[in-house]
């Protein structure tokens, strides 16, 4: 089994920056959030839920509740029996290969944020894992510009970026930060690919038309990598900057809702947004916060996890 690139992190930390740039790499073939490596039926039991593979129901365990599998076809789910395999990694390692093979690579990456709650489970002989990490206020302020609402921007960052951190604690997985990445991008990416041991190409920088923008991005991921969205939360209104303070200082991690996934915890340690910037190098801002009745929202959100069937609707992933 060749060994994976398996990128994963909160969205809006680069990393959809750094799989444009593994996917311009001669020998690498990038997929982009697939959510196949990301579902927990089929690391907890594959022999059982392997089948459903075809069938649209698999969940993630992300705060944005999302089912099945994107970006793969069901004919190219085909290409491997998953009944002569033992794991996801291994059906997914077998997969991709063939998947790169098709388009004239050797290597494959593959993109999604939810991968940081199974980084535990690979073994490191054969996965390569890569956590992005930026600023967690200007994550949330790049969401919300894209029009998450707020208490969605927190949560999300907050799972994925405090997953990362825990898994990072416990395992070989290797760091990005954007901020590195749009100011030293040749440097931080040589970097990376000799971590790799694979060698570096200049025309992976060249060539950067712009094409891919989503909304409320400043820059195109396919276009000049610029540095003009550092500093993102200070573009907020300040409204939106007091309430983005009191909602980090007040939301934390549940500590149930990891141990569902095997996730360990140091004792004593609480997976906030203040003490994941601080773990992170990061600075806090300083400004008083304006309270959120964030009841409603969860109430609300409660209710459509259980309606869905979603995973983490008992116990909930996050705690006032």
């Amino acid at each position: 089994m060749k060994p994976a690139i398996i990128i994963g992190g909160p969205p809006s930390s680069g990393s959809s920056l750094l799989l444009d740039l593994l996917g311009r790499h001669s020998s690498i073939a990038a997929f982009s959030e697939t959510h196949l490596l990301a579902k927990p039926a089929l690391w907890i039991d594959w022999a059982n839920n392997r089948k459903l593979l075809f069938e649209d129901t698999l969940k993630s365990p992300d705060w944005f509740m999302h089912t099945g599998i994107d970006m793969i076809s069901i004919e190219e789910l085909k290409l491997v029996s998953f009944t002569s395999v033992n794991s996801p990694l291994e059906y997914c390692s077998q997969l991709f290969t063939r998947l790169a093979q098709s388009r004239g690579k050797t290597n494959w990456c593959e993109k999604t944020p939810a991968n940081v709650y199974f980084f535990h489970l690979y073994p490191d002989a054969h996965a390569y894992r890569i956590l992005t990490v930026r600023n967690p206020y200007d994550i949330i302020a790049s969401l919300i510009f894209r029009n998450v609402p707020i208490v969605d921007a927190v949560c999300r960052t907050l799972l994925n970026l405090g997953i990362g951190h825990l898994q990072y604690l416990k395992n070989s997985v290797h760091i990005v930060k954007y901020e590195s990445l749009v100011s030293s991008p040749k440097l931080t990416f040589r970097t990376l690919l000799d971590e790799l041991n694979i060698a570096f190409e200049d025309s992976i920088f060249e060539d950067r038309s712009g094409k891919i923008k989503m909304d409320g991005w400043k820059n195109f991921e396919d276009g000049e990598i610029k540095s003009n969205s550092i500093g993102r939360f200070k573009e907020l209104s300040l409204r939106q900057q007091s309430q983005v303070k009191f909602l980090s200082d007040k939301l934390s991690i549940n500590e149930v809702h990891l141990k569902e996934y095997e996730i360990e915890v140091p004792d004593n340690e609480v997976i906030s947004i203040p003490n994941l910037a601080k773990a992170f190098g990061y600075d806090i801002p300083s400004i008083e916060y304006s309270s959120i009745n964030t009841n409603r929202h969860f109430f609300i959100d409660k209710y459509k996890r259980k309606f869905k069937g979603y995973p983490s609707y008992k116990p909930y992933p996050v705690k006032l």
